[in-house]
């Protein structure tokens, strides 16, 4: 039974590796059609930050526990777009905001909450 639980444990904490492994350093493109217009989400290789353009430069920390990861406060750049891009921005960075369940999927990064799923392609 112990070493039931001691390799339960090693696959959840590789599991979490393998999240923070995989975004570390990489560039992705939001695939969800309904936001219109072009929106990236990118990893610093060394730290837990992240950054991001839309209309406007965004960027901020993060923290990964397992699977789940927490986008904190985020900041911008603050210029004006078109209307639809600035709703989209809007809309996206409030979507971005709290805690996520990411999983990755070959080249494919997604990040659920209970009002949201974003669904990211690989740079």
């Amino acid at each position: 039974m112990n070493s039931f639980f001691c390799t339960v444990f090693a696959f959840l904490s590789l599991a979490s590796c393998t999240v923070a492994n995989n975004i570390k350093g990489n560039d992705y493109v939001l695939t969800e059609p309904e936001y219109g217009t072009e929106i990236t989400l990118g990893f610093d290789k060394t730290a837990n930050r992240y950054y991001g353009k839309i209309v406007n430069n965004y960027f901020g920390f993060y923290e990964l526990n397992n699977n789940k990861i927490n986008f904190k406060e985020t900041a911008t750049t603050m210029m004006m777009g078109p209307e639809k891009d600035m709703q989209a921005e809007f809309k996206y960075l409030k979507a971005l905001r709290g805690e996520k369940t990411a999983e990755i999927k070959n080249d494919t990064l997604i990040l659920k909450d209970a009002n949201s799923t974003l669904t990211f392609k690989k740079k």
